[in-house]
């Protein structure tokens, strides 16, 4: 039988990994990143159709359409 320890893992004790959460009622993220400063950097770097710069870019565009910020002509 699995210890209560054993049987649930937390996320943010894995050796590396980015965590983005959401508030749904306020459209406010909270980003958590942990890991070597060569792999941070890549995740941040990253701008292939599946990254983290992307998943923000499209929510940004979200937010700006709901709330009719201008990011385009920045």
């Amino acid at each position: 039988m699995l210890d209560d320890e054993d049987s649930y893992r937390d996320p943010y004790h894995e050796e590396w990994g980015v965590h983005l959460n959401l508030d749904p009622e306020t459209r406010v993220w909270e980003l958590t990143a942990r890991g070597s400063a060569a792999m941070l950097l890549f995740i941040f770097m990253d701008v292939s159709q599946m990254s983290l710069v992307n998943k923000l870019i499209e929510e940004a565009r979200f937010d700006s359409a709901i709330k009719g910020y201008d990011l385009d002509g920045e």
